[in-house]
């Protein structure tokens, strides 16, 4: 899978879960749910986050090396 495949990979699944939990809530709202929210589902996206941009920067950094040695 291509770095670019692997980034859309990771958008959908995050896209997916906050999709699903907002379901979710809409049964489930109480102090357990909101606890479950912060520690799991906005630590996802923070995550998530992360792999994107590091994705982005690998993907930088292949674009720079076959630059390179294509000279």
């Amino acid at each position: 899978m291509s770095v670019q495949g692997s980034k859309a990979t990771i958008q959908l699944a995050v896209k997916e879960v906050r999709t699903k939990w907002s379901r979710t809530r809409d049964e489930w709202n109480d102090s357990v749910s909101r606890s479950l929210e912060v520690t799991v589902v906005d630590s996802l996206e923070d995550r998530a986050r992360m792999a994107i941009l590091a994705l982005e920067k690998m993907q930088e950094t292949l674009q720079r090396m076959r630059r390179e040695c294509s000279e």
